[in-house]
């Protein structure tokens, strides 16, 4: 392992110290705990991120899809309500 030198506010390391004595843990495994933890919640956040975009982009997918399907359809049927509209009208 690599020993590093971390520079940080002492009221932090008090918190630290004592989360690290509460969990039975030293200084160092409390550390490296926290970071692998930091790091995969990270990993978590970013991959959560590209479904949320992948989700976003089927969506707008489905939502022309369903729109170009839609459309003869909505077509028709103004077509009909306005041939039916003219057959009921009286032309005086």
């Amino acid at each position: 392992m690599v020993k590093v030198v971390v520079t940080m506010p002492d009221d932090l390391l008090q918190e630290v110290d004592s989360a690290a004595r509460e969990t039975r843990r030293n200084r160092s495994q409390f550390f490296r705990e926290a970071l692998t933890l930091y790091l995969e919640e990270q990993k978590r956040r970013k991959f959560d991120a590209l479904m949320a975009e992948g989700y976003l982009e089927m969506a707008e997918e489905d939502a022309a899809d369903a729109m170009a399907l839609s459309e003869p359809l909505i077509c028709w049927r103004i077509k009909e309500w306005m041939r039916r509209s003219l057959a009921e009208e009286t032309w005086s």
